[in-house]
């Protein structure tokens, strides 16, 4: 996670302006996939996370470690959710 975060903080500072673009839009794609329950306890997580660190990256991280720890079902539900709003082209 300490990873996630200074790198999301290094390219926040140092990066171009696509590399801060990706992270922003990352960050949207992966809160308007998700819905209800996974999305507020990911957000939960990531309160006390400084806003130059919370970014795609980070979101993607918590959001697998939310679904690694929860039981085999719920993790078929969420997939299921997530992959029905990917287009493989």
């Amino acid at each position: 996670m300490q990873e996630i975060c200074q790198s999301n903080r290094f390219f926040r500072i140092y990066g171009q302006y696509y590399h801060i673009q990706n992270l922003e839009w990352s960050d949207l794609f992966l809160k308007g996939s998700g819905d209800g329950v996974p999305t507020r306890k990911v957000m939960k997580y990531l309160i006390n996370v400084p806003i130059i660190e919370k970014d795609g990256p980070m979101y993607f991280k918590v959001m697998m470690k939310i679904i690694k720890s929860n039981t085999e079902e719920a993790i078929r539900t969420i997939t299921q959710k997530f992959f029905s709003t990917f287009k493989i082209t």
